[in-house]
């Protein structure tokens, strides 16, 4: 019994498919939030109908430190 759960630690996809997956969810929420993350950077007149906030928002200032935690930690 213990041989077959060992037998599962030594496959190789043991690591690999929690890395991948890992990958494919990092790159696609970056897909769909650096986009949105423009748009509220260059505040475009078509877009301002949609705003959820009337506050003005620097997003310059806040998108750098949110990016540096969100990747290296």
């Amino acid at each position: 019994m213990y041989e077959y759960l060992l037998s599962a630690y030594r496959d190789p996809m043991f690591l690999m498919f929690p890395i991948y997956t890992t990958i494919l969810g990092v790159f696609l929420y970056l897909l769909f939030a650096l986009p949105l993350s423009a748009i509220a950077h260059f505040d475009p007149v078509w877009a301002r109908k949609y705003k959820v906030s009337d506050r003005p928002i620097n997003v310059s200032e806040y998108f750098f430190e949110i990016a540096r935690t969100s990747v290296w930690t």
